[in-house]
């Protein structure tokens, strides 16, 4: 390997600081998940659940697969709602029309319908659960 620019220390620091963030998040998500559990949600679980493909490709467009696992979300139901609660925002900018990832900030969309950015950031603590909680349950009531 090419060590000219001497770079591969910074490269393993790098990876080591991105594989931290994302168990950072995930230990964010599952935080989320038990919150809604609490709230008498049944939560979809399982190996692949809340957290995006390891090996993406949109749909064999990519060349080279892309490592989405750091995109993570939480889905449940209770009583026919769907909640998701996402560990990321969408935006576009109204000036620029320049579009973003709001990384650690939450959105939440309830029954397939609109998501929703919150004011939510990650890390998680009791005050911004239970608020989130609250803006779920008005948003519920809001469709019903």
């Amino acid at each position: 390997m090419n060590t000219q620019y001497g770079l591969e220390s910074q490269k393993n620091k790098f990876i080591n600081a991105k594989e931290s963030y994302n168990e950072a998040r995930e230990t964010q998500r599952k935080i989320l998940v038990n919150m809604l559990k609490n709230e008498g949600y049944k939560v979809f679980e399982g190996p692949r659940a809340g957290k995006g493909s390891t090996k993406y490709t949109a749909g064999k467009e990519l060349d080279i697969s892309y490592d989405l696992s750091n995109w993570k979300w939480v889905s449940g139901v209770k009583s026919s709602n769907e909640v998701s609660i996402y560990l990321q925002s969408f935006d576009r900018d109204p000036k620029s029309r320049n579009y973003h990832v709001l990384f650690d900030r939450i959105s939440i969309q309830i029954n397939n319908l609109e998501i929703k950015r919150t004011e939510f950031e990650l890390p998680l603590d009791d005050n911004i659960l239970e608020k989130l909680a609250e803006l779920i349950f008005q948003e519920i009531e809001k469709q019903n």
